[in-house]
C-alpha cells in the first residue's frame, strides 16, 4: 500500500481538531486549518517515535505555539491516535 502524505496531513488535522487542546472550536468558530502549523510540525517528526515519545513532542509543540501545558497522558492518547491513522 502506498503512503498518501495528504491523506496522513488530513487525518492528523482530524485528530487535532477533534482535541481541540485550546478550545478554538475548529470549523465552528475558528477555521478548519486552524491547527496546520502543528500538523506540519508532526508530520515533520517522522515516522520513528513511539506514541510515549510524540505525545511528548506534542506536549511541547503545544506549550510553544500556545503556551499551554497539556497532561502527557492526555498527549499521548493524541499520538496514539495519528499513529494508528497512519496505519489505516
Amino acid at each position: 500500500m502506498k503512503f498518501n502524505s495528504r491523506s496522513y496531513f488530513n487525518d492528523i488535522r482530524s485528530v487535532l481538531n477533534e482535541w481541540d487542546p485550546e478550545g478554538l472550536r475548529p470549523l465552528e468558530v475558528a477555521p478548519i486549518d486552524e491547527y496546520d502549523p502543528e500538523v506540519k510540525e508532526i508530520i515533520n517528526l517522522g515516522n520513528e517515535l513511539s506514541s510515549e515519545e510524540l505525545g511528548h513532542k506534542i506536549q511541547g509543540l503545544f506549550l510553544l505555539s500556545f503556551d499551554d501545558h497539556h497532561p502527557i497522558e492526555e498527549c499521548i492518547q493524541v499520538a496514539e491516535k495519528i499513529l494508528s491513522s497512519k496505519h489505516k
